[in-house]
């Protein structure tokens, strides 16, 4: 299986520097995904990272996507915060698609990524012109307040769903320093985002280093709760939460050969906020034993 997803990471302030051989996407919120399209074109299979169905893809079987025996790749509105959100505003979930590792029967995974982004937009295309590419599933019936989605068969009430490529829109491109820097101002600053990633475009799928985390990393320090398995509770000046430490099997203190104890103080990283207020992607960094143990070096915005 080729992981396309991004593995190495940039400062935001690296946007600026890069050439014109890169393109810069939102990074989308939530679950890596492949969809794997049956002999008619239609989404057969959902499979994560690790090669293993996703739960949570299975709404989309079915759903015509492109050619017959293609795999997309994208990022499916699931397993994290942010992804769990939208789902639940729309009622539905969307795989937000980034690439293509087969078009038609054909192996593209060594295609430039360029070509391979372009291939996702005509794939689209070809069904938005042959009147495939928005198909509701449903007839609006009644009139005024009683205007409802129906079966158009059976005329049972049924949910507004789409079942067509409005749940599998393409992740937009930036191209060039002033739409990328525009592009972390609208969908970082002003969105709240996760940040962007940056694509090499004219790497092979799963090169090495060919695609870049873009995140906004900070720090708060907080007080040690709880230690669980797997994670431990911190606690700061504006809640709890539970975090990842870096060491396995137990949470050592960085540098040192002393497990983290409850009431230790630890400086926590993490890649900003969720609007609930809990820290995004946070993960132990090191023990602050200088630090005041019940105060956050930096407490989350009111």
């Amino acid at each position: 299986m080729t992981y396309v997803g991004a593995t190495a990471r940039l400062t935001p302030d690296a946007i600026a520097t890069l050439g014109d051989g890169w393109g810069v996407q939102p990074k989308m919120d939530g679950c890596y995904a492949e969809v794997a399209l049956d002999l008619d074109g239609r989404i057969a299979a959902v499979t994560g990272r690790e090669g293993r169905p996703v739960a949570d893809g299975a709404e989309l079987i079915g759903i015509l996507a492109g050619p017959p025996r293609s795999v997309l790749v994208g990022e499916l509105e699931a397993h994290t915060t942010a992804g769990i959100a939208a789902y639940q505003a729309q009622g539905f979930r969307m795989l937000h698609l980034f690439d293509v590792l087969a078009a038609d029967g054909r192996d593209v995974r060594r295609d430039p990524y360029r070509a391979r982004y372009d291939l996702l937009h005509s794939m689209q295309a070809d069904l938005h012109a042959r009147d495939l590419g928005l198909v509701e599933s449903w007839v609006m019936r009644g009139a005024g307040s009683q205007l409802r989605p129906r079966d158009p068969v059976s005329g049972r009430l049924v949910r507004a769903i789409p079942r067509d490529l409005r749940r599998l829109p393409i992740v937009p491109m930036a191209l060039g320093a002033d739409d990328a820097l525009d592009l972390w101002d609208e969908h970082v600053e002003e969105y709240g985002g996760e940040g962007l990633v940056a694509v090499r475009l004219d790497a092979r799928a799963g090169a090495p280093s060919s695609k870049r985390k873009v995140k906004l990393t900070d720090t708060i320090d907080a007080r040690v709760v709880a230690i669980g398995s797997g994670a431990i509770r911190v606690a700061w000046r504006g809640g709890t939460s539970e975090v990842g430490w870096q060491e396995r099997p137990e949470p050592f203190a960085v540098g040192t050969r002393r497990p983290i104890a409850v009431g230790d103080t630890v400086e926590v990283a993490h890649d900003g906020w969720y609007g609930s207020g809990v820290p995004r992607f946070a993960r132990v960094v090191r023990p602050r034993e200088s630090a005041s143990k019940d105060h956050a070096r930096h407490p989350h915005p009111a």
